[in-house]
């Protein structure tokens, strides 16, 4: 996406100051041979696209280009220089800055102060709304009873693991074990019953499976080795 702007860009530069003009996007260390237009890349600043639910707003992206010339002598660089702000000044989808580029611009590139402007491009990328399936069965409402779901994580030597984060992946439920590595949720639904079980604990993650596991008030005991915390 962005080299396409390289590309047009340089073409628009050849059509306003010729095509035997030279036209780089690097900036320059040492004058060149011939008159020739830098059009370096600055900056690449984003906006915030509009969410909407039809159509979303297209992806916005403004290029910032330091514009500058070299030439066999100050008279002819000012000459292109002038012929591409004006064009650029009244050109559509193309803006010039009022301000010009500060003396810090210019040591942060290792070269003296020279003649420029600044010029913004912008760049849209067309986004599209993904299409959703319609609905062709009636939408069926299921009760699932709720129980309480508690449990215990033991380390090594029967001891409870304290502060660890219990989550519930497929429910978004997260909960921290007490001083005897104990946890519960208030109320989790019994059908579909709960598979798996994630354990942060000694900045680990462990996944418990309770696939193979017969349903049980009981609370569920996680017993976790050395080499998992």
């Amino acid at each position: 996406m962005l080299d396409e702007t390289d590309k047009q860009l340089v073409d628009w530069v050849k059509s306003i100051a010729g095509r035997e003009v030279g036209v780089t996007l690097d900036f320059p260390t040492a004058a060149p041979a011939k008159t020739t237009v830098s059009v370096y890349l600055m900056e690449v600043l984003t906006a915030p696209a509009l969410r909407q639910v039809r159509d979303p707003e297209p992806l916005k992206l403004t290029l910032r280009y330091l514009v500058t010339t070299w030439a066999s002598s100050p008279e002819e660089g000012h000459r292109v220089l002038g012929q591409l702000i004006l064009a650029a000044m009244t050109a559509p989808q193309k803006e010039v800055e009022a301000d010009a580029a500060p003396h810090s611009v210019w040591q942060s590139l290792g070269q003296p102060v020279r003649p420029s402007f600044f010029l913004r491009v912008p760049v849209l990328q067309a986004r599209f709304a993904k299409p959703v399936p319609k609905v062709r069965q009636p939408i069926v409402l299921r009760h699932s009873p709720m129980r309480p779901f508690a449990g215990q994580v033991l380390g090594p030597g029967e001891i409870g693991i304290m502060n660890a984060l219990i989550e519930v992946p497929s429910l978004h439920l997260t909960t921290r074990t007490d001083s005897h590595g104990r946890f519960q949720f208030a109320a989790v639904p019994t059908d579909p019953p709960i598979q798996l079980v994630r354990v942060h604990a000694k900045g680990r993650g462990i996944d418990v499976s309770l696939e193979n596991q017969p349903a049980s008030a009981q609370p569920l005991v996680i017993q976790l080795n050395e080499s998992q915390l």
